[in-house]
């Protein structure tokens, strides 16, 4: 075979592997970018392991969280809803675009309670206990750049649900 060829043959198959390697990629524009606005929370994914059930109290869980998380005031930043179960929590993180006041939303639709944490660059900004059953609105001024929050429950919650969400600026 030529030495040519060898190349041609070497730069196709290059060529090729790039192609394919690029098609498994996601692009930045093919999604939501963090911190941009949603219409509405995105659910949990949903455990595998759960018979159908357990799927169908979960799926009424999400449908009491968004019930009693109401309609936001503003535009949502970012969120999260999800089930609170076997101790664990949901959390949400992302971009925010805009400084300013921000209102963020938590909620856990049964239990003793849970702990809704938000963080910005690394600092802690609000470690709070809330009460089950109602949503609690907490105001923060935030800043461009990196936001998270967790909401653990307190206890064993049972089967409960859960959403925090950042809506603003103001």
């Amino acid at each position: 075979m030529p030495v040519n060829a060898g190349r041609s043959l070497l730069v196709a198959g290059g060529m090729l592997l790039a192609a394919v390697s690029l098609g498994a990629c996601e692009y930045e524009d093919a999604e939501p970018r963090p911190g941009g606005s949603t219409a509405a929370l995105p659910s949990a994914p949903a455990d595998s392991t759960m018979d159908a059930g357990e799927a169908a109290r979960q799926a009424e869980l999400m449908a009491e969280v968004e019930s009693l998380m109401g309609e936001p005031e503003g535009v949502v930043s970012l969120g999260a809803m999800g089930g609170l179960r076997d101790g664990r929590g949901i959390t949400t993180g992302g971009l925010l675009r805009d400084t300013g006041t921000y209102t963020v939303r938590a909620l856990c639709t049964t239990g003793p309670g849970a702990t809704v944490t938000v963080r910005q660059h690394g600092e802690l900004l609000l470690s709070q206990r809330i009460e089950c059953g109602a949503p609690h609105d907490t105001v923060l001024d935030l800043t461009a750049g990196e936001v998270s929050a967790a909401l653990e429950p307190i206890g064993d919650a049972g089967p409960a649900g859960g959403a925090v969400r950042f809506a603003g600026p103001a």
